[in-house]
């Protein structure tokens, strides 16, 4: 498996994944190709489905259990974990790694209520040491 932290997640991988971070025991090509083409309203081959599944595998994100016509995909990684390192990531190349800066940048974008402060601050007490 190849590591994460070399890759982000495409729009339509995102989606994808999205998708199967609902499904953590896993869920069949059958059940994703429906669920984008009925549900979704996707135009996608199946073919175009399973080059983004393949691209998910090789980059980490996915791995597959079963035989080749009841193949699972099964999230390599958790939604939380996933969200834990785009966050690292957001932080190191956009606010040179400093939890304050983005703080800051994000607080003077009036995006930021009371509730969501005390949470935050909430949050830090609990989790610094």
């Amino acid at each position: 498996m190849i590591s994460i932290s070399t890759y982000n997640l495409t729009a339509t991988t995102k989606l994808i994944m999205d998708y199967l971070w609902d499904f953590p025991e896993g869920t069949s090509f059958r059940e994703i190709y429906k669920h984008f083409t009925e549900v979704k309203g996707r135009d996608w081959k199946r073919q175009t489905l399973y080059t983004y599944l393949t691209i998910l595998m090789e980059q980490g994100f996915l791995r597959t259990e079963g035989s080749r016509r009841r193949t699972t995909y099964i999230p390599a990684i958790s939604r939380d974990a996933y969200r834990e390192f785009h966050a690292k990531e957001i932080l190191e190349d956009a606010y040179d790694n400093s939890l304050v800066k983005f703080v800051t940048a994000y607080a003077k974008s009036d995006n930021i209520t009371k509730e969501d402060a005390d949470a935050i601050i909430a949050i830090l007490n609990d989790t610094v040491k």
